[in-house]
């Protein structure tokens, strides 16, 4: 979602796993914490992968259950609920 232009390239980033990592931690370091993610879309994808980076337990629920898995297998993250999370996204 963001464009820096270097000479003739064009390079792409994704700024929402950081933006909404910085949000989070303001309150919370997620080190260690259960973070339950409500949806496998595009912010949940770019939150699992910063939240799992970071070293936080990630539960994914979606209606599908097969695109939660297929989102909870690329960043190791675990599918269903988490019965007592620190944060809920």
């Amino acid at each position: 979602n963001t464009l820096k232009f270097v000479g003739n390239e064009i390079h792409g980033y994704n700024t929402d796993a950081l933006g909404g990592l910085k949000a989070i931690e303001n309150h919370l370091p997620v080190a260690g914490k259960r973070v339950q993610i409500y949806g496998a879309g595009g912010a949940a994808r770019a939150l699992s992968y910063i939240l799992s980076k970071r070293g936080a337990n990630v539960y994914i629920q979606n209606r599908s259950i097969e695109k939660a898995k297929a989102l909870a297998d690329t960043f190791n993250c675990s599918v269903g609920l988490c019965e007592e999370p620190d944060l809920a996204i």
